[in-house]
């Protein structure tokens, strides 16, 4: 009934711009049908928009790292409704003390300043997400499929692939009370041989390696000119020395999941 009423308003729609195309994109991308009715309504689509899974590209070898990447971005855009298995302000406490949470921040110089510049930046890098998300990802390609690979690729890339766009966002939308440094440890988690690949309950490699969450950070410290138009130069500058600075502290809370509480 769901996907018979979707498809009613997507001919609506597509009528008014003069196309069905665009009728069938706009009912097989909807959040509210099921993967299986997705996958069934893509089917419909011309052969430019079905691309096929990155698990057999690789396999058949077509294609390089970046043009894989390309794919696996396409497959899980960002949708309205929060994605599966985010559970923000619903986890354990961390382990990390208020104090020592503090400590972090003063080792960086993470003000309220730096709190104020991301929080401003938020509201003009969250309408355009996706756009940051791709400018990553067309660099962290080979880290990206690594940390997915495995049988269950596919549906492993979609959920966690979403939960990493929105665990990034909210790098610039929450405030840093005790709820997201709660959720910084519960990513660690997820990233660490503790809770890896249990969220999706799929099989997959067993640990995110540490090495690569640090090496990322120099990527993910890069936010384009065109997402930060109409602010100052200083302004600019100060949103992404802030940016950097919260990445680094977002990796040191992940880091407690990796090492003993005595060695952290």
């Amino acid at each position: 009934m769901r996907a018979d009423a979707l498809r009613a308003a997507a001919d609506t729609i597509g009528e008014g711009v003069g196309g069905d195309l665009l009728g069938l994109i706009f009912t097989a991308c909807h959040p509210v049908l099921s993967k299986d009715a997705q996958i069934l309504q893509f089917g419909s689509l011309p052969p430019q928009f079905c691309r096929p899974p990155i698990s057999s590209c690789v396999d058949r070898g077509e294609g390089t790292i970046s043009e894989l990447t390309a794919r696996f971005q396409w497959r899980c855009p960002m949708s309205a409704d929060e994605p599966q298995g985010y559970d923000y302000g619903a986890v354990t406490k961390s382990p990390v003390s208020w104090d020592d949470f503090q400590d972090l921040k003063r080792v960086l110089g993470f003000s309220d300043r730096d709190q104020q510049l991301l929080l401003r930046a938020g509201e003009m890098i969250g309408p355009r997400l996706e756009e940051l998300l791709g400018h990553w990802l067309d660099q962290l390609g080979p880290w990206v499929h690594a940390t997915f690979s495995g049988p269950d690729v596919e549906r492993y890339s979609s959920t966690a692939g979403a939960r990493f766009g929105r665990g990034m966002l909210d790098g610039f939308t929450r405030t840093y009370d005790q709820k997201w440094l709660d959720y910084q440890h519960e990513i660690g988690l997820r990233h660490s041989r503790t809770k890896k690949n249990r969220t999706d309950e799929v099989d997959s490699v067993p640990v995110v390696p540490f090495r690569h969450l640090v090496a990322s950070i120099h990527v993910l410290s890069e936010i384009p000119d065109k997402l930060l138009d109409g602010v100052s130069s200083a302004d600019a500058a100060g949103i992404r020395a802030a940016w950097s600075k919260s990445l680094l502290l977002q990796v040191a809370l992940w880091s407690r999941s990796y090492v003993t509480a005595d060695d952290w």
